[in-house]
């Protein structure tokens, strides 16, 4: 395998390993994202005048939500169309292109990285049900949420876990996308080239 090479920055302008591409390894754009979202939903801005102390009080909160996406409630989808049906939001946290492949009617497209752009939008004072692609993005954002004073939980499985269990999708030839860009632009060829 060969070693590692310092070429990518990090939020934090510290350079981290390139993945040589021969192995698992996290999602250096979903981590990017949640890094985002947590210091904008959280109120920590990206000031580079902060303290050291004042730094590390920022990772503990950080850490702290994403301790706290572990015991954000996770919900079935059979549950999630009871809640909405009873007045619950319904969010979509995923990338444009993935829900422009396929949603649930009725929810709101707010995108991960821009919820707490729009937090203010959301009623209070009605539950809130986030979903994703697999279930990770939604237990940070409705974590975070939960934290500035929502009643927010996360739709177990996300959009994969609806479709699987046969639930509708918008448009009606819509399907569940891959997160990543690449993989996304793949399937789409891949279904215009299919024959019907």
């Amino acid at each position: 395998m060969r070693p590692a090479s310092f070429v990518r920055s990090s939020p934090g302008g510290r350079a981290r390993p390139s993945c040589p591409g021969r192995h698992r390894c996290h999602s250096p754009s979903t981590q990017f994202d949640s890094h985002v979202v947590l210091n904008r939903v959280l109120g920590l801005g990206a000031s580079r005048d902060r303290t050291h102390g004042a730094r590390r009080l920022c990772l503990a909160r950080v850490r702290s939500v994403n301790e706290e996406a572990n015991d954000v409630e996770a919900i079935a989808p059979e549950e999630v169309a009871r809640r909405v049906e009873d007045g619950a939001q319904l969010i979509d946290v995923r990338t444009d292109h993935e829900w422009e492949a396929g949603h649930i009617a009725g929810a709101v497209h707010i995108r991960f990285e821009e919820l707490s752009d729009h937090a203010g939008e959301l009623d209070k004072d009605r539950p809130l049900v986030l979903y994703c692609r697999g279930g990770n993005r939604s237990a940070v954002a409705a974590a975070a949420l939960r934290g500035a004073g929502y009643d927010a939980v996360a739709m177990a499985g996300g959009i994969a876990a609806w479709a699987e269990a046969e639930h509708p999708l918008e448009p009606p030839d819509g399907y569940v996308a891959e997160s990543g860009e690449a993989a996304a632009v793949l399937e789409s060829r891949r279904r215009e080239a299919a024959p019907d």
